[in-house]
């Protein structure tokens, strides 16, 4: 178990975000993953700021607003808005490109 106070952190311009595992720049052997679980970050997102455009392969991601809303765009030409209190599933399977 981890506690939230002990996770990495990430702060830049535009976003501050809490790792449970090793994430980006963080590497910790102990803390790589949890089974088939690579990825649980918290992410505080700057109004009108996001991630530039990139890509996943053979995951599925899963977004839930707590505040907010966040515009998404994929390859795939979809768009949309996901709202607090919403959930988001992506199948990233051979591969798909988002923002």
């Amino acid at each position: 178990m981890r506690k939230s106070a002990e996770r990495f952190r990430s702060n830049i311009e535009w976003l501050n975000s809490m790792h449970s595992f090793s994430f980006a720049e963080h590497r910790d052997p102990k803390w790589d993953n949890f089974g088939n679980i690579r990825v649980i970050n918290e992410d505080i997102i700057s109004p009108n700021a996001g991630f530039n455009t990139h890509s996943h392969a053979n995951m599925e991601i899963i977004n839930v607003v707590t505040k907010g809303v966040i515009t998404h765009r994929d390859s795939l030409n979809n768009l949309g808005k996901i709202h607090q209190n919403e959930v988001q599933v992506i199948s990233a399977g051979t591969g798909i490109s988002h923002s």
